[in-house]
């Protein structure tokens, strides 16, 4: 399930243990170009490359309309949960008005189902340094203003920590 051809890869993030790097990458099959997350073990010298969802896995989650059609239009930000057991991104389907940019949580390993936050223009995800929380920003219902939320490592709980709801708040770290 390894496409022949990968263009380039952006937004790099190195597992804990420094010895895979997940990428947003660019793959090309035939004249069809798409973003999927790629997973290397060595990106000079080894062969050994895996996607990170299957083809068959993104049409369980998305269907087979306009959604899954466009999926991976961007995908912006890699994050690893400190165990490595888990990614998080933010992922864009859907084109020009239609398009919906959420986080999703993923088994790293691929296996399982993928867990879509609701919370619509999301980004930058970054996990708690015990990898229980995952923060991220995202545009706050019936606002144009950013605000930080945090949502368990499960999907469930999610949480608007902004302080000011007037701020925008782009860019979430963990502290301490």
């Amino acid at each position: 399930d390894t496409p022949k051809d990968e263009l380039c890869g952006f937004y790099p993030s190195w597992d804990p243990t420094g010895e895979r790097i997940a990428l947003s990458t660019i793959f090309l099959e035939g004249e069809n170009k798409y973003r999927r997350i790629g997973i290397y073990t060595d990106l000079f010298s080894s062969p050994i490359r895996e996607r990170l969802h299957t083809e068959e896995q993104l049409k369980a989650v998305f269907g087979k309309g306009e959604d899954y059609q466009t999926l991976g239009v961007g995908i912006n930000g890699v994050a690893w949960s400190p165990d490595g057991d888990k990614i998080a991104s933010a992922c864009t389907w859907g084109l020009g008005d239609n398009a919906k940019m959420r986080i999703v949580i993923a088994d790293a390993n691929g296996s399982g189902n993928m867990i879509i936050i609701p919370q619509e223009h999301a980004g930058n995800p970054c996990w708690s340094p015990g990898g229980q929380y995952l923060l991220f920003s995202a545009v706050a219902p019936g606002t144009f203003i950013f605000h930080i939320y945090r949502v368990n490592r499960d999907g469930t709980g999610l949480e608007d920590l902004s302080i000011n709801p007037q701020s925008d708040m782009v860019s979430p770290a963990w502290y301490g």
